[in-house]
């Protein structure tokens, strides 16, 4: 009728790999079947929103190493997105005589891009004294990567390291 508003609905479907700020711009036009020359248009654009699905850091990972030495555990993120992010790294508490750091705390991850990290840990010095189960020692740390644009969106990865006592050999 006169003055009457039909809506419309639209379905836009936006590819998977799509990337955030990528836009697409859709013209619907509408002409009427009885009144020649009765016509309008409308332009809908439509943009595709950052979204952070999920992230990756592995391996997990266990080694043996003598005592009072350090290991170098080579670890890599990946960024599951449709934008770039920067994934912060942190490690869980570190047990007491034992070190770790991480060769960064920040990594700058474009989406599905595979992004090389470092871990070291050093055992601490271990003495032979008592039966082998009393003198390995063990250190688990977790490797924890999280999403900056959003921080619910974390993984981990864990290192278990067993350190061994070097032998001491004495000839009398």
């Amino acid at each position: 009728g006169l003055n009457e508003t039909k809506w419309v609905e639209v379905w836009v479907h936006i590819p998977p790999d799509a990337m955030a700020g990528k836009e697409d711009t859709t013209k619907i036009v509408g002409e009427s079947n009885n009144i020649q020359g009765v016509k309008d248009d409308a332009i809908l654009i439509t943009k595709v929103s950052p979204q952070i699905l999920s992230l990756i850091v592995d391996p997990n990972q266990v080694r043996k190493i003598e005592s009072n030495t350090a290991t170098v555990y080579n670890l890599y993120a990946i960024l599951r997105a449709n934008t770039p992010d920067t994934i912060r790294l942190s490690l869980s508490e570190i047990a007491p005589g034992w070190q770790a750091s991480l060769s960064k705390d920040k990594l700058w991850a474009t989406p599905n891009d595979t992004i090389p990290f470092q871990v070291t840990v050093k055992a601490p010095k271990i003495d032979i004294i008592g039966p082998p189960e009393q003198i390995i020692d063990s250190f688990r740390l977790v490797v924890k990567g999280t999403s900056k644009t959003e921080p619910s969106v974390y993984d981990i990865a864990e290192l278990i390291t067993l350190a061994i006592p070097g032998l001491d050999v004495h000839n009398f």
